[in-house]
């Protein structure tokens, strides 16, 4: 029975845990705009964190490789939370 109990509090701990890291597996500091926090950035939360918009959009065509409209974890994940941070101000990544 105590071994029992120890596997249900392990697998209970895990759970938790895993509900603490970003949705969809983004870094922090993609996860940073990621505003509904669904685990992508849509073209929409992007564009809306950008002051110029024209730049914005060619950034976004740029780094969403699957041409879906959105950036995930493969389209985000080689990227330093310091690029992200950039994106923000419209400095060049």
């Amino acid at each position: 029975m105590t071994r029992w109990m120890a596997g249900v509090c392990t697998v209970a701990v895990v759970g938790l845990c895993l509900g603490c890291a970003p949705k969809g597996g983004l870094s922090k500091g993609a996860a940073a705009l990621d505003a509904d926090k669904d685990g992508q950035i849509s073209r929409a939360e992007f564009l809306a964190r950008q002051q110029n918009r024209e730049k914005a959009m060619t950034l976004f065509q740029r780094l969403d490789a699957s041409g879906d409209g959105f950036l995930d974890k493969n389209e985000t994940g080689t990227y330093p939370d310091d690029y992200w941070a950039k994106t923000e101000t419209n400095a060049e990544p």
